[in-house]
């Protein structure tokens, strides 16, 4: 499926773009905290089921990965702890490219706001950021419809794998896709359930860009690191930023 390959391989190259520029200047604590960094989490969370479905959404991202977590929040504008309140359908984009169209597609998270470790350019507006990732690209019929074998993971899968109040890092930025406008091809599909008026997407695909609670684990993504660890050495940059 040559058009799936080459919106992969637009998708990794965004990524890279996105990680590439760099900022140092710490956030102010907003919301309610507490000193573990576990803060109204959910009673009963499954880390591994929602590892797993970041795992399936993230399938083939090719990214830069950091070895430490204050390296990265050095790199991008915001970073918060928080609490999932909420996942829906994301942008689209179709690909008319013979020889079948094909629709990129994501969801978002919605995430409460407990602490702000960053928010360097101001993109958050209230007690919430919003959070998009990777849904998948699936083949179109001749009349636009989404093909039988829809390789997409229903939102529905991804609301169950990650519940309210499971507590979540956000380091990112907002979400570009300029990379995925290049080609003449490719156009916006009409999004349907867009973010409240003045309020940012943020880009979640990298891996370690949205990170969940896994309890006492080491995290997936950093893994020298439990969720405490990363929430502490977060707090410890952004002391350091604000001296």
């Amino acid at each position: 499926m040559r058009m799936l390959r080459t919106i992969s391989a637009v998708v990794s190259l965004a990524v890279a773009l996105l990680l590439g520029a760099c900022s140092t200047t710490g956030g102010d604590e907003v919301g309610e905290t507490d000193p573990s960094g576990r803060a109204h989490a959910a009673s009963s969370l499954a880390p591994d089921q929602a590892v797993a479905m970041l795992d399936r959404l993230r399938e083939g991202v090719e990214a830069f990965a950091y070895a430490d977590p204050r390296a990265m929040l050095r790199d991008q504008p915001v970073a918060v702890r928080g609490t999932v309140v909420d996942v829906w359908d994301g942008p689209s984009f179709t690909s008319k490219s013979e020889p079948f169209a094909t629709r990129d597609r994501s969801v978002v998270v919605a995430v409460r706001v407990r602490e702000v470790f960053k928010d360097q350019e101001s993109l958050i507006r209230g007690d919430r950021v919003y959070v998009s990732l990777p849904r998948g690209v699936t083949g179109l019929d001749e009349f636009g419809e989404v093909a039988p074998n829809d390789a997409a993971v229903p939102v529905s899968d991804v609301r169950r794998s990650l519940p309210a109040g499971l507590e979540v890092v956000v380091v990112a930025r907002a979400r570009d896709d300029r990379e995925l406008l290049t080609s003449p091809a490719v156009t916006r599909d009409k999004w349907t359930q867009p973010l409240p008026e003045g309020e940012t997407l943020l880009s979640g695909m990298h891996p370690q860009a949205f990170v969940t609670d896994q309890g006492e684990q080491p995290l997936s993504s950093w893994p020298t690191l439990t969720f405490v660890d990363l929430v502490q050495q977060l707090r410890d940059e952004r002391a350091v930023g604000k001296r």
